[in-house]
């Protein structure tokens, strides 16, 4: 249960009528208090947050000392990379939540959690061992000097589970941590526990030499494996910064998730580094890690399209900056993102989208990895991004994404603006998908909304761009809202199973996790 005073707080600052007006929903009426927000998520985190890393990172929390370490029972020990993708999220709104508050107690906490989550790493060798005995080889095998810890994971593509590694649900999980060594490395030495110390003498080696240096630049391109002319991961960024194409379709060719969390862990440590060389002491690795930032932001800067005459909602000219359009047009997942009918079609009569761009779920790595490129700009070098690509790229999602209704709080299934059907039957699923923002439901379990991911990540964004304040004010109020039509918002477009999206006090028992998430970023989104 949530203190009853939280509760009572919240509803005390609810409009006198069932929901704002329209100049309240757009942030003209007093806003939650952030203290209040904060002891919501961080109540959060204590009843289910805790329970997510330890439930997918196979740890154990020992209540009584605040202890964190490895469950030996675990029973996907040998699957720990399909766990990791779903760690981050959570640890990720925890240190936005401690950044924002200065909760140097959550932070601490957070070093004891990778700490504990070093012991789910295996030599690559140790992979590469038990694939040699398995039915089937995988072609996602590590890659690179076969002492390289990794964790490791059972590919499912086929019929067959095998032993493989997941570059991207590493990659996901190690972007958190190299921010964190970022963050302490900015602390006063006298503020870091031994708990901090200790995980960044651990972490700083595996996150430069044996995953960065070795996933980017000892591991080939997916694309190109078993080719002839195989790139590395780098080259490839070399190339996409220079305009260059892998001959075939295009997503087989541009940057993807694993590529945005690379880069930015990259310059999380190069930052780190330069914060204090004596904690983060890097040597040989600092200069290759220093290219392939270059490398990596040239290709995310190619990858932007200006959109000079995106209006704001009271029609002035502001402009917005989109990214990725066309990468993904041809994909089987995008069959049908160039229809807005609210009835899927049928299979054989899609209809792709002109110049698409990635759905609004998969692109909130996006602002991530911008903002953990703007807080690197001192180390890295490269212009891209500034203030002004931080701004245009928030006023593509608040103009060409969401609807501009405050009360209804729909957002568009692609950053392009694109409002098309998203994995239309996907994975054989018959009459399955992401419909159009105005046919989703969540309440429909074939046909549920994207918003509830689609909202997150841009949070971190809100010092550069204060069009965001009012959406998250909004939120919030959505959130709190008692009456009939907020909580039918609520549960069509932001309510998922396990996590009611509400601060009401009928759901105060099960506290959202999304929505903790949502506040941490806000929170931490305000420092510049």
């Amino acid at each position: 249960m949530l203190p009853r005073t939280v509760l009572l707080t919240l509803l005390a600052l609810l409009p006198a009528r069932d929901r704002p007006p329209a100049s309240a929903a757009t942030g003209t009426v007093a806003a939650i208090p952030d203290s209040v927000l904060a002891d919501y998520a961080r109540r959060t985190w204590q009843l289910v947050g805790r329970q997510r890393v330890a439930r997918w990172g196979g740890l154990r929390y020992a209540r009584a000392d605040g202890a964190w370490q490895v469950d030996s029972a675990w029973r996907s020990h040998e699957d720990a990379g399909a766990g990791a993708y779903y760690v981050e999220p959570v640890v990720h709104g925890v240190l936005e939540l401690a950044r924002g508050t200065g909760d140097r107690v959550l932070l601490d906490e957070v070093a004891r959690i990778y700490v504990a989550y070093l012991g789910r790493f295996v030599p690559a060798s140790t992979i590469l061992a038990r694939s040699a005995t398995a039915a089937r080889r995988s072609t996602a095998l590590p890659e690179g000097d076969p002492a390289s810890r990794v964790l490791p994971w059972l590919d499912r593509t086929r019929a067959i589970a095998v032993p493989a590694e997941c570059v991207l649900c590493s990659a996901q999980v190690m972007h958190p941590a190299a921010r964190l060594v970022r963050m302490i490395a900015g602390m006063p030495d006298a503020d870091r526990t031994g708990a901090m110390r200790t995980f960044v003498g651990q972490y700083v080696p595996l996150l430069s030499r044996e995953h960065l240096r070795r996933l980017v630049y000892d591991t080939q391109w997916p694309a190109t494996r078993g080719r002839r002319g195989r790139l590395t991961r780098f080259q490839h960024w070399q190339d996409l910064a220079a305009g260059k194409r892998i001959a075939g379709p295009a997503h087989l060719s541009c940057l993807h998730d694993t590529d945005l969390w690379l880069m930015a862990a990259a310059a999380e440590l190069l930052e780190a580094h330069r914060l204090d060389p004596a904690l983060v002491p890097l040597g040989a690795d600092s200069a290759p890690l220093a290219q392939l930032v270059r490398a990596g932001v040239g290709a995310l800067e190619r990858s932007a399209t200006p959109h000079p005459g995106t209006r704001d909602f009271a029609g002035r000219v502001v402009g917005s900056l989109g990214f990725f359009e066309g990468d993904y047009d041809a994909h089987p997942e995008m069959a049908f993102a160039g229809d807005t009918s609210p009835t899927l079609p049928a299979p054989g009569a899609g209809r792709p989208p002109v110049r698409g761009s990635w759905d609004i779920a998969h692109v909130q790595r996006l602002p991530i990895a911008l903002r953990s490129l703007w807080d690197a700009r001192r180390a890295t070098g490269p212009a891209f991004p500034d203030e002004s690509t931080l701004r245009l790229s928030v006023n593509q999602l608040l103009y060409r994404v969401f609807d501009g209704d405050y009360r209804e709080l729909r957002f568009r299934n692609f950053l392009d603006g694109g409002d098309g059907w998203f994995r239309g039957g996907y994975k054989g699923r018959a009459g399955w998908g992401y419909p159009p923002s105005a046919s989703c439901d969540n309440r429909d379990t074939q046909r549920p909304c994207q918003t509830p991911e689609g909202v997150a990540g841009w949070g971190v964004l809100l010092f550069a761009n204060d069009g965001l304040a009012p959406l998250r004010d909004a939120l919030y109020q959505l959130a709190a809202d008692t009456s009939a039509a907020g909580r039918a918002v609520r549960e069509r477009r932001y309510a998922v199973p396990n996590d009611p999206f509400s601060l009401a006090p009928g759901d105060s028992a099960r506290p959202s996790p999304n929505l903790a998430r949502l506040i941490g970023e806000f929170l931490g989104g305000r420092v510049p």
